[in-house]
């Protein structure tokens, strides 16, 4: 999840799980992973599920699944969703996009990139990791202060001072990222590049040509938002009556 996160931008918030189940029976039947995710999805990251897909389940599951939904959120649990064919998965997912296997068009496999020596030194530095949480802890606290500040006025007030802040907060966020997260396998690959960006590269259909990159997160990455910071933050010095 906390890699998904970090590849979708904008109003893309909600994820679509499949779990393919075919060739599972007793002997390696694996239910406490669903049954963690679906727990972590409704614990850590309300309202960012869409739907998961269990599909081609063997009849012991099912059975199996009679007993642990009670035990889920009504909301989470009404998301599980139970497929046998290619044409249930096609209400969902569109054929482009899912695996050949499953008897969609996409060829892509997945290949899992080596870990770098030393991608993660940054997280030993804990000097600079200190230094960078003290900086956000701050601002998380002028924030939190502005904020109140603001609803106290029933939100009538101007809000220039929560917007910066919040432009701070977020352009912030990226000093910080590499000492308190570890390298994953989308960092390796470049598709998440450390500063809001992310980069997908699509080869050519018929595998001869070079392919297309295409470049997301823009509005959102480091240097667009210290720029903005630096627009904003001149226009108030210009125009002080609009200060909070």
């Amino acid at each position: 999840m906390e890699s998904l996160r970090c590849l979708t931008h904008g109003h893309v918030d909600k994820v679509t799980l499949l779990f393919n189940m075919t060739g599972f029976g007793m002997s390696n039947m694996d239910w406490r992973c669903l049954m963690f995710i679906v727990k972590c999805l409704e614990s850590y990251y309300p309202e960012s599920l869409n739907v998961i897909l269990v599909h081609n389940a063997p009849w012991i599951f099912q059975g199996i699944w009679k007993i642990l939904a009670p035990m889920l959120d009504p909301v989470v649990r009404a998301k599980v969703q139970f497929t046998k064919t290619t044409d249930d998965l096609y209400t969902h997912i569109e054929p482009s996009h899912l695996a050949s296997a499953l008897g969609g068009r996409n060829t892509w496999k997945w290949q899992y990139p080596s870990i770098v020596p030393g991608e993660n030194q940054r997280m030993k530095d804990r000097t600079s990791r200190e230094e960078h949480q003290c900086a956000r802890d701050e601002l998380c606290g002028d924030f939190e202060q502005t904020t109140r500040s603001w609803a106290a006025t029933n939100g009538s007030g101007p809000d220039t001072s929560r917007e910066l802040l919040a432009k701070r907060l977020r352009a912030q966020y990226f000093q910080l990222d590499p000492y308190i997260r570890g390298r994953g396998a989308y960092h390796r690959t470049g598709n998440i590049v450390g500063n809001g960006l992310v980069t997908f590269y699509y080869p050519r259909a018929n595998g001869t040509d070079s392919g297309e990159y295409e470049v997301i997160g823009h509005e959102g990455s480091k240097e667009t938002l210290e720029m903005l910071l630096r627009t904003q933050e001149r226009n108030v010095s210009l125009h002080p009556s609009s200060r909070t």
